[in-house]
């Protein structure tokens, strides 16, 4: 099973940016990844704007991932920290919302990559 995880919300914004990932969703399907759990790393709004490490615990508890593709270097730093003492492997994707003029050519790389180690 892979597992998605993503700073997919803007806390500043009280709507899920629809634009920006409608690639990411097609990059799921295209790639092989229709299958997979994609979570927030963020689960609620907070001041601190940090992740809810509890809750992201307790799903990687529930699910036992072996591979979890983070969205993002930020989210990558973030999950090698949390999950030092874990025998998880941890892959990046590049962001979805990253702003540069070769972002889908990077994303459709990096969701190539994946495939080729995961889908035999």
């Amino acid at each position: 099973m892979v597992k998605l995880f993503s700073y997919a919300r803007d806390l500043s914004q009280e709507h899920f940016p629809i634009k920006k990932v409608e690639l990411f969703y097609e990059l799921i399907e295209k790639y092989g990844f229709k299958d997979a759990h994609v979570t927030d790393l963020v689960k609620c709004r907070r001041k601190a704007k940090e992740p809810m490490v509890p809750f992201l615990e307790q799903e990687i508890e529930i699910l036992k991932p072996k591979l979890i593709v983070a969205v993002g270097k930020k989210v990558k730093r973030i999950l090698e920290k949390k999950l030092a003492n874990k025998e998880i492997e941890i892959e990046c994707i590049t962001h979805y919302a990253y702003r540069s003029k070769d972002k889908n050519k990077r994303l459709k790389s990096d969701f190539s990559r994946l495939k080729e180690k995961l889908i035999p």
